[in-house]
């Protein structure tokens, strides 16, 4: 454990010790502290004791520039090795179609993260709706959270316009839906104004349930263990992102395209 962090006990020493004995301080090289450390390792252990707080900051800091440099990294290969979902034409989708980069959504109308994700997302589509366009897909962990996934698909045959007004309206009243389940679902879908003997032709469609069933299938070929999950540009999202991880994608494939690299 204290290999692990000498560069920092070293940093943590000399900085006790300037305190202490500037003057004899200022003739100790770095190995010079290294070898007192190691001849006197109890040292180590006040100093960590006087600067705990320094310490956790510098360790936490340290761990959150590898995790950011292991998700650009990701972005990189990702960009490069691209995942390819089905991107079908006829499903409701939401943005500008002349935006360069997919927004695939793996999610569940009954997952609070995905609620949180569809907030972020709407402002990542509002803030670069010339970049990003979105696509929803079901991952679905219960019936309710199926036969919802229904009612979305249905409601886009009529307007997808109106689709989306349902998605983002159950996620805004998740609790009631979870409480009241399927009679929740209903009353929103009325409030749209549908055509009711259509959408109950095509809330019995067989080929919705497949539909669902399918994303299902994809996403789990992906390694999409957990929901929300998204698909950007080829690269995986994990989670509900913030905005700005969306917009590291973008800013990666703009600097792989400007380098000529797709």
């Amino acid at each position: 454990m204290l290999k692990r962090y000498l560069p920092l006990v070293l940093i943590l020493a000399l900085a006790a010790c300037q305190g202490a004995a500037p003057d004899k301080q200022s003739e100790m090289d770095r190995e010079q502290l290294r070898a007192l450390l190691k001849q006197n390792p109890k040292l180590v252990l006040e100093v960590l004791a006087q600067e705990k707080v320094a310490l956790y900051e510098l360790v936490a800091e340290g761990e959150r520039i590898k995790q950011q440099q292991r998700w650009l990294q990701s972005i990189e290969q990702g960009l490069r090795n691209p995942l390819k979902p089905t991107l079908e034409p006829g499903r409701p989708w939401q943005g500008r179609q002349q935006a360069p980069l997919i927004v695939v959504e793996y999610s569940d109308f009954l997952c609070p993260s995905c609620a949180v994700g569809a907030e972020n997302v709407a402002r990542l589509l509002e803030k670069h709706p010339d970049k990003f366009r979105l696509l929803l897909k079901h991952s679905p962990a219960s019936d309710l959270g199926q036969r919802i996934a229904i009612y979305f698909e249905a409601i886009g045959r009529q307007s997808p316009g109106k689709a989306w007004q349902f998605y983002h309206r159950v996620f805004q009243d998740q609790r009631r839906v979870q409480k009241q389940g399927l009679s929740a679902v209903q009353q929103i879908a009325a409030g749209l104004g549908l055509d009711k003997a259509r959408l109950a032709k095509d809330l019995a469609d067989p080929a919705l349930n497949q539909r669902v069933q399918q994303d299902l299938d994809e996403g789990a070929g992906f390694n999409l263990d957990g929901t929300p999950s998204y698909i950007v540009a080829g690269v995986v999202v994990r989670g509900a992102a913030p905005v700005s991880a969306f917009e590291e994608i973008l800013a990666g494939w703009q600097k792989l395209n400007k380098a000529g690299g797709r």
